[in-house]
């Protein structure tokens, strides 16, 4: 029986896991949503095959110019998305992830 002032406390009902395509899509509508202008500059630059395994300083150095910000605000936005898993950089040279591909690649219909 429960005292004054206490309130049963219930489990809370175990989720079902969507499926991966359902996962996808909602980081990718998470992506359209947070990306800032940088970060979603970087993505298209290193998606360009003619960018792919470009050094980090080359990288910053022509998306600073094409953007008009200092080079230290797009290392701030390669560095965050290496920790979101988007971006990587192999021996000095920065390639888009499996995931940043697929995100970037994927066509995202609005539920609306």
């Amino acid at each position: 029986m429960e005292s004054p002032g206490e309130r049963e406390v219930r489990p809370l009902p175990t989720p079902t896991i969507p499926d991966s395509t359902a996962l996808l899509i909602a980081l990718r509508k998470i992506l359209n949503e947070r990306l800032t202008k940088k970060q979603r500059a970087v993505l298209d630059f290193l998606a360009d095959d003619e960018n792919r395994g470009i050094s980090q300083y080359r990288a910053a150095l022509e998306i600073s110019s094409r953007l008009f910000c200092s080079r230290s605000a797009v290392y701030n936005s390669i560095s965050s998305m290496k920790r979101c898993g988007l971006v990587r950089n192999e021996t000095g040279r920065l390639t888009l992830t499996e995931l940043g591909l697929l995100l970037l690649n994927m066509e995202v219909k609005n539920d609306t």
